[in-house]
């Protein structure tokens, strides 16, 4: 460990909406055609010691366009 380099913060607790997490959305179609999107969020928690906030994950299934 006395060779490891300082810590970087690269994700924060910061309120930004529903785009709150370090990843972007992404779509895929399933085998009937819909379109799969799946996204990730965060959002701050209240509690005391721990890690100070908790990421989300979400999907939403919309038909395809025509």
């Amino acid at each position: 460990m006395s060779a490891w380099s300082e810590p970087i913060q690269i994700v924060t607790a910061a309120e930004r909406g529903w785009h709150a997490g370090p990843w972007k959305p992404s779509w895929r179609y399933d085998e009937s055609g819909r379109v799969l999107v799946f996204f990730d969020g965060g959002y701050r928690k209240d509690e005391p010691g721990g890690f100070p906030f908790a990421f989300t994950l979400g999907c939403l299934e919309i038909e395809r366009p025509r």
